[in-house]
C-alpha cells in the first residue's frame, strides 16, 4: 500500500500526542516515537545530487561566501566557508570552541559533536572522527577576523567560547544554515542545491581531485571514499591547492 509522507507525518504526531497525554497521567509507558524518523514518501538522493559539481562551482561559492562575511549580519558565511574549506561535519563544526582552535600552528583539533535536534554535545561519530584538521592561510585569517570581532563584541561572557555563535539567535538550526546556504547557491545559479551536510562530500570530491591525502576527513575506510566520490567532479584539478 502506498502511503504519503504527510500522511504517516500525521500518524506519527497524534502516536506521539496520546503517549505525551499518557505520560501526563502519569500511565507507565514507553515513548517509542523519541528519535523515530519518516522516510516515508522521500526518495534517497543519487551520490551526484548531494555535492557540488565542479571544482570551478566549488571555488565560486568560496569567493561568494569570502565577499559576504560581517559577523554583525550572520555567523553562517563563516561557518559554511569553514565547512566547505575543511570537510568538517556540520555538527564537528558547531561543536568547536576556540580552544579547540590553534590559529597560530594552523589546525583544529575536533573530538565530538554537538546536535543541533537535542542542543547537547554529543560523541564523535567514530573513533576515527577524533583527529586533527588542517587549516589553510586564507581559513586561518577568516578565523583571525571572527575571533577578534567576538571579541570586541565581548561575545565570551554568553557564547562559552563557542566559535560558531550567531550574536542574534545563538546556536544556529539545520533549517536556517541549510535555507541560507540554498540561497546563496541559488543566486550563484550553481546545482545541485545541496545541505550543509553536501558541503562535506564536496570537500572529499576535490581533495581526491586534487590526489591529497584524504585522511584527514576522519573516515575509517578511505576504499570507499574512493570509489563513492572520485567519479563524481566534472573535471580534474591540475594546479596547486
Amino acid at each position: 500500500v502506498n502511503v504519503t509522507y504527510n500522511y504517516i507525518s500525521r500518524i506519527n504526531s497524534d502516536i506521539r500526542n496520546a503517549i505525551q497525554l499518557a505520560l501526563r497521567d502519569k500511565i507507565q509507558i514507553d515513548d517509542f516515537t523519541i528519535g523515530y524518523k519518516i522516510n516515508a514518501g522521500k526518495k534517497s538522493k543519487k551520490e551526484s545530487e548531494k555535492h557540488i559539481e565542479s571544482i570551478s562551482d566549488y571555488e565560486r561559492i568560496l569567493t561568494y561566501l569570502e565577499n559576504i562575511l560581517d559577523y554583525d549580519i550572520s555567523i553562517i558565511p563563516y561557518l559554511l566557508y569553514t565547512l566547505l574549506k575543511t570537510g568538517l561535519r556540520l555538527r564537528e563544526a558547531v561543536a568547536l570552541k576556540w580552544e579547540d582552535i590553534n590559529l597560530d600552528k594552523g589546525y583544529i583539533y575536533t573530538y565530538r559533536g554537538y546536535s543541533l535536534e537535542v542542543r547537547d554535545y554529543t560523541e564523535p561519530k567514530t573513533p576515527w572522527s577524533v583527529r586533527y584538521v588542517p587549516l589553510d592561510s586564507k581559513l586561518i585569517n577568516v578565523l583571525n577576523s571572527l575571533k577578534t570581532r567576538q571579541e570586541m563584541l565581548n561575545m565570551a561572557y554568553i557564547s562559552e567560547n563557542i566559535v560558531f555563535f550567531d550574536q542574534r539567535h545563538g546556536i544556529l538550526s539545520n533549517h536556517s544554515i541549510n535555507k541560507h546556504l540554498k540561497t546563496y547557491l541559488t543566486e550563484l545559479g550553481i546545482s545541485p542545491k545541496i545541505t550543509a551536510t553536501g558541503t562535506r562530500h564536496t570537500y572529499i570530491s576535490v581533495l581526491l581531485a586534487k590526489k591529497y591525502d584524504i585522511k584527514i576527513v576522519g573516515h575509517k575506510n578511505t576504499i570507499q571514499i574512493r570509489e563513492t566520490y572520485g567519479h563524481l567532479l566534472k573535471e580534474e584539478y591540475d594546479s596547486e591547492w
